[in-house]
């Protein structure tokens, strides 16, 4: 049965399999997920809207097609290389051909295809009407690279080209900022209009209510460093910035997540090296339903030192908990996303004085710490909701159809 619309990109299938209705082909057991939250959010919300939705994406763990089917969804994945060697050698044919031979024999109504790489190619290449929505800006990643980590550029200038092409042949496009949407224009990565829609986030995300902290305990700042500690995540320029701030006061611990940023890694080394390991603790990575109830129950401010982000969904998250979130004023779409300094502290994460003095401010402050906080939840509230980021698309789907058709 041919179905209405279909997501494509990064997604992990298996908080659906308990509710697939007897039906499920392949070896389900070993999927792997490749993330995609604003896709599993997006699905979730079409699904309860009465979308027949078809998803369409790559899972490492498999060697074959995985298919499941339940109430309102079919989801149809096929094997993702586990070598980026084999992939980019490639540009990652064999992941394509998947998504293109699923989508040929699915063949949905429409297509929404995410990212401007080999979801985004091989849901072009069924020629299908569709969206594609841009997540990253490429030229910024494909320099980093070429500055960092050099034995990696032949993969990213790969990615770089596919993503010229993809963006190139679509015919409609969003972005999830302004930052990603100039990105691509200035580098003429496409021609066609690019209409803005933010990743957006359920109510379950805003359910938490702000209060003051008791003005006696140390203030905790979070720091969500997904990606890494280093390179554009910053992480060594936040533990300089903590050692500004602690020859001000040591009324405050660092609490540092993510990938890299576990105990005994190089970073808590680093923070050892700098003298101010008792004041930072680093978590690592945790489960993302564990990172949350942290945020909404022990966490007083988040500071964010990362020097590029496309949007910065821990940013929002932050926000949706009522805490106020430190960014950098320069740091791609960070200044957007935190209203312009409206629903947060916006610094030069690059200055380790700037950035002490911003975090000293919310230290020593748990009424500043509060009115930062409601702000900021309000904001993303009104504007980062999943319900609000489903109806973009909703108008855009119909906005191609239309243009598709040759209607006005």
């Amino acid at each position: 049965m041919s179905r209405s619309l279909a997501l494509v990109g990064p997604f992990d299938a298996r908080p659906f399999l308990a509710r697939a209705q007897g039906c499920i082909r392949g070896d389900a057991g070993s999927l792997q997920g490749l993330g995609g939250s604003p896709i599993s959010l997006l699905a979730e919300t079409f699904i309860r809207r009465g979308r027949d939705l078809l998803i369409v994406s790559l899972d490492p763990g498999i060697k074959d097609e995985v298919c499941i089917d339940g109430r309102g969804f079919r989801i149809c994945i096929g094997p993702y290389r586990s070598s980026s060697r084999a992939r980019w050698m490639d540009a990652f044919a064999g992941e394509r051909a998947w998504v293109r031979r699923i989508l040929e024999r699915e063949r949905p109504d429409f297509v929404h295809a995410h990212w401007l790489y080999e979801f985004a190619l091989g849901a072009l290449d069924t020629g299908l009407s569709h969206l594609v929505t841009a997540h990253d800006a490429p030229w910024t990643i494909l320099g980093l690279q070429i500055r960092q980590h050099p034995r990696g550029i032949p993969y990213r200038a790969v990615r770089t080209a596919m993503a010229y092409l993809a963006g190139r042949r679509s015919r409609g496009m969003t972005a999830v900022s302004p930052y990603v949407a100039t990105h691509l224009r200035r580098y003429s990565f496409t021609s066609a209009p690019i209409e803005i829609i933010p990743n957006g986030f359920p109510s379950s995300c805003f359910e938490s209510s702000p209060s003051p902290r008791r003005s006696h305990e140390k203030t905790t700042f979070v720091s969500i460093l997904n990606g890494g500690f280093y390179g554009l995540k910053n992480g060594p320029g936040l533990l300089k910035a903590l050692v500004r701030l602690a020859k001000k006061t040591e009324r405050f611990r660092l609490v540092v997540f993510g990938d890299g940023c576990g105990p005994g890694s190089e970073a808590e080394r680093l923070a050892r090296t700098l003298g101010i390991a008792h004041l930072v603790e680093f978590r690592g990575h945790v489960p993302h339903a564990q990172l949350l109830a942290f945020l909404s129950t022990e966490a007083d401010a988040v500071v964010h030192p990362s020097l590029e982000e496309s949007f910065g969904n821990t940013l929002v998250e932050g926000m949706a908990c009522g805490l106020p979130v430190i960014g950098g004023k320069a740091s791609g779409a960070v200044p957007w996303t935190l209203g312009g300094g409206e629903a947060g502290i916006l610094s030069d994460v690059e200055d380790a004085g700037e950035l002490s003095l911003a975090m000293l401010e919310l230290a020593l402050s748990p009424e500043l710490r509060w009115a930062i906080g409601s702000r900021a939840k309000e904001y993303a509230r009104e504007h980062y909701h999943i319900e609000r980021t489903a109806d973009g698309f909703e108008a855009s789907y119909a906005r191609a159809r239309s243009c598709a058709l040759g209607q006005p």
